[in-house]
Parts: C-alpha cells; structure tokens; sequence
C-alpha cells in the first residue's frame, strides 16, 4: 500500500471564494517540488487540513500492465462529502477507486429525477448497471440509507477491495473562513489530486510511463450538482491524457470566476470543455449520485464514517453536548446544549444559529 497524505503536493486552494467570505490573504499557485507547507499562502487553511488515504500498488500495477489501447484500464474517481449541515465540526470528503469489476451504475436512475453537469458526457448505460450481491460491498448504497452498523461493516471492507481512497478533513475554522460550500468543493479538489498524483508517481516509478497513460481512462464523479475547481492543465503535467492544446480553452482555464464561483464554473464546463478533454479524461457532477454509482456510494461512506468517528471523539471531550447523538446537527438537544453550556472552539461560527449565539453574548 501506499500512505496518501497532505506531505503529496495538492493544488491551490486559490483565491475563487465569494464576497461573503473572503481569505484574509491570496494564495499561490503550487509547483511539484513544493511542500504543502511553502506551497499555500494562506498557513490558516493548508495547516489545518487533514488528508490521509492509500493507493493498493499490488492492484494497480497489475491492472495497468494487463491494460492496452484497445482494452484501457478505465479509473473511475467517485466523489462525496458529509458534514455539510452541521453547526459542529468538520465537514469531511472522500474519494475512493473501486476495481472495474466493482465500477458503475448500482440501479438504473430514472432520468426524469437525475441529472449531471459534465465537462464530457459519461455515455453511462444501463449495460454498466451493477449486481454487486454476491461480492463483499453487497451492502453499498448511499451512506445516508443503510444503518450505522452497515456503513462501519463497509468502511472496514472497503480498502481492501479498492484500488484507492483518500479522505479529506477541512475543519470548522476553514469554513468559517471560506464558507461551507467552498470549503467542501477544494476539498473534493484536494481528494481528486492527491489520488491522480499518487498514480502519475506510481507509474513514473516504474517501465510503464510509456504507454501507461495512453492505455488508461480517468472519470471523475461527484456527488451533486456542482463541479469543484480542477486543475486540468496540472493533470496534464502529470501524464493524463487531456484535450488542452487551444490557446482558447487556455485561456478559459486560466480565468477565474466572479461573483459566483459555481455557476460561472459550470458555465465555463459546460459551455467551453464539453466534449474539449477528449476521450480519456471526463468529469461528472452527478445528483443523487452517491444512490446511483458504486464509487460515489463508497466515498460517501468512506466521509460518513470518518465525521462519525471526529463525532464521537469530540463527544468524549465535551460529554454535556450529547454531541454521539446529534453528531453536531441543528436539533432541540443541539440548541439547549448550546444555550446552557455556551459555544465551542469546533462550532462553525459563520452559520447563522451559532453567530447569533455569540452576538447575544457580546
């Protein structure tokens, strides 16, 4: 196995917040020789991430040298988050690579409820829909749909049946001073590079750099409708095999969004790079997602349990919260808690129940 940390060069968290929650100081594009440390501007938001996942060399390796043009290894990146809604706590990401076997549609989703945002179309059929029954993750749905128990039975599964996982921790002070929504989409970011680089270094450390990269499909799917700043161009670098020779597309890239991040980025996706990566490098943002892909469902569980465990440790810190039973969420108990007993250092100060909290006590 190989440890995937924050030590692994990750992109910038850039500057692309919107004006309600600004950085305090810009922030610096990133080189591969550059520690995470030296790499970000802002110390307040790189110090305080957490990364941690690994990459089954064994697997890879044998899928990659058994892979050809004609039969590419086809690396499916699914994508989700938990924490979002809580008013405690971080909100964590997961990323996880199942084995093609493993990889696909869990049901065929009725088109009238579901839909995705893409940079490429996905061309998912319902030939790729799965049976996974008779197979260790015969329990995988989304994590919010199969019980506790379910999803701790399947969190101890999971690595040893994917080919990689990353989970991403972005804390309360992070999105306190990015806000949640772009707190989860640069670490969905975080999560996507620190897979991509660790399999563009494993293939760099072997005879495979040749032809490993032409004999290999990357898809990247992330639960929800909204697409995370990607750094495309960085892919490039690596070895990936992306469609990014127009001065124009560039240029795109190069761009950065006003206002509202999100809907000029998936303007930018839609509009400016659909069908522009070519057929080696496609992206998806896919709602309802973590019901529908085995990838995306696995990531979902990978973040839910991970928060659960932040829960239940910061429970043992502070046991007059009952925090193991509200798991930080907005609840009555949460409320009353927060009333008799005050605010916490972990409470996400820019929500809006906690900020009034503090105001009153001003």
């Amino acid at each position: 196995m190989i440890k995937i940390s924050k030590a692994l060069t990750i992109s910038s968290l850039g500057n692309e917040y919107n004006n309600e929650h600004k950085p305090k100081e810009n922030n610096a594009n990133l080189t591969t020789e550059q520690s995470i440390t030296n790499q970000l501007a802002n110390q307040l938001i790189a110090d305080q991430l957490i990364v941690q996942g690994e990459l089954n060399k064994t697997k890879l390796l044998h899928l990659l040298k058994n892979a050809s043009q004609d039969k590419p290894l086809q690396l499916e990146i699914g994508v989700d988050e938990a924490g979002r809604g809580p008013l405690l706590g971080s909100v964590l990401v997961g990323a996880v690579i199942l084995p093609p076997e493993y990889t696909g549609e869990l049901g065929i989703a009725n088109s009238s409820n579901v839909n995705s945002i893409n940079a490429n179309s996905m061309n998912i059929s319902s030939e790729q829909t799965l049976d996974l029954s008779n197979t260790p993750l015969s329990k995988l749905n989304d994590s919010k749909k199969i019980s506790e128990k379910k999803r701790n039975e399947l969190y101890k599964i999971l690595p040893s049946v994917a080919l990689g996982f990353v989970s991403v921790e972005v804390p309360a002070q992070v999105i306190d001073e990015i806000n949640i929504l772009q707190a989860s989409l640069q670490g969905m970011r975080v999560a996507v590079n620190g897979l991509l680089e660790s399999i563009a270094n494993l293939v760099k450390d072997t005879d495979l750099t040749q032809n490993a990269f032409k004999n290999m499909t990357v898809s990247l799917l992330f639960d929800g409708n909204k697409l995370p700043p990607l750094d495309y161009q960085l892919y490039q670098t690596w070895g990936y095999q992306l469609d990014l020779l127009s001065d124009k597309l560039n240029d795109t890239l190069s761009d950065k969004p006003s206002n509202n991040l999100n809907n000029n980025l998936n303007n930018k996706l839609s509009n400016n790079l659909s069908n522009r990566l070519g057929d080696k490098f496609k992206v998806s943002a896919e709602v309802k997602g973590d019901a529908r892909f085995a990838s995306i469902a696995s990531a979902s569980i990978i973040a839910k349990v991970e928060r659960d465990k932040q829960m239940y440790e910061m429970a043992k810190k502070y046991p007059q919260y009952a925090i193991e039973n509200h798991k930080g969420y907005p609840t009555k108990a949460h409320f009353q808690a927060l009333e008799t007993f005050g605010v916490l250092p972990e409470h996400r100060r820019s929500f809006a129940p906690v900020r009034k909290l503090i105001e009153q006590d001003c």
